[in-house]
């Protein structure tokens, strides 16, 4: 069944609490939930996993520059910008409405700000207290640009205990918001991989690290999506993807996650 003919009420949100996948599939699902926005006008918030350790680069990233040596992990480009990222023991989340869907405010940071503040309620429901990286940290230290994402942080990153956590990156087409981010739970180290990934030893940090434990990703799946729920005081219709749209993920990450064609393309303006 389209996703257009789906019962949704207005301001209704649709949930899809996903599995763990390879990035291909994953990226390719995200950019599908986008093009189907553009129809449909019914938001999204994805959640979702990976099956094994991966890459993704920022979408103006240059693979023959930001790898030191031969990578020994699967990557990929997203349509998001932002720097590589390496995946494997976390959760993940994308979503798409637009600006009048959250009440957003039309500039790019004021609106990571506003979004972002579901991840403050999240990890307070985990029993941490995250700041926004503006408010706990030197403005000489926020936004120097490297080429892994966890070795620095932006204004609206999360911070817990001077440590960045995770990481956001957004795509704008018009008034609607394409967002996707992490929740690090066991990091994989990419250091001698990543340009600057030795940063992110001192500089970010993941949820065994504060909490002394891996929580399960299936609680942290659900916890994430209801604090998304309360935090902007909407209703979810959970309607996973249906074997058409599932299709539709497998042939785009096949045709375009999959091709060097896309993969290994230098900075485009």
């Amino acid at each position: 069944m389209p996703l257009q003919d789906y019962d949704f009420m207005t301001g209704q949100w649709r949930l899809i609490l996903d599995g763990d996948y390879d990035g291909y599939y994953n990226m390719a699902a995200d950019e599908v939930l986008l093009e189907a926005f553009q129809r449909s006008r019914v938001p999204v918030l994805r959640v979702y996993g990976w099956d094994q350790p991966f890459l993704t680069l920022g979408y103006h990233q240059d693979a023959s520059k930001v790898f030191l040596r031969e990578p020994g992990f699967p990557f990929t480009r997203r349509i998001t910008g932002g720097a590589v990222v390496l995946h494997h023991r976390e959760v993940t989340y994308s979503l798409v409405c637009s600006r009048e869907d959250l009440s957003l405010p039309a500039g790019v940071k004021d609106s990571y700000k506003a979004i972002c503040r579901f991840l403050l309620d999240f990890y307070s429901r985990m029993g941490l207290k995250a700041d926004f990286a503006f408010s706990v940290m030197a403005g000489s230290t926020l936004g120097r640009y490297r080429d892994f994402c966890l070795a620095t942080a932006e204004h609206f990153d999360i911070v817990i205990d001077g440590r960045k956590i995770g990481g956001n990156a957004q795509k704008r087409k018009g008034h609607t918001i394409f967002q996707q981010g992490t929740i690090p739970v066991e990091s994989t180290q990419a250091t001698g991989l990543v340009r600057g990934a030795e940063e992110a030893k001192t500089n970010a940090a993941d949820l065994r690290f504060f909490l002394g434990y891996a929580p399960s990703l299936g609680f942290i799946k659900n916890l994430l999506a209801d604090s998304f729920a309360q935090t902007f005081d909407l209703e979810f219709k959970e309607q996973p993807f249906d074997l058409k749209e599932m299709c539709r993920c497998s042939q785009t990450a096949q045709n375009k996650y999959k091709s060097q064609a896309w993969n290994n393309k230098g900075t485009r303006t």
